[in-house]
């Protein structure tokens, strides 16, 4: 077999690199998840808020109707 001996060290250096890439990879799914999940509370949150208002404008709507009658 041919003795390559930079082969190895290559080897090493690029599982190194590999392993590092994985790894920030993995944070940035964790970090894009924590978004994910808080832009999904917020979301929830303004629905909330836009059916609380459509509830106050029909009751609005509903009382100025009955003033009138």
């Amino acid at each position: 077999a041919l003795y390559l001996p930079w082969r190895s060290s290559v080897t090493v250096a690029g599982y190194l690199i590999l392993s590092g890439l994985i790894c920030f990879q993995e944070m940035q799914v964790e970090e894009l998840s924590a978004v994910r999940q808080t832009l999904q509370a917020d979301l929830e949150t303004s629905i909330r808020r836009i059916v609380d208002l459509q509830a106050a404008l029909e009751e609005v709507e509903s009382s100025d109707e009955s003033d009138t009658e």
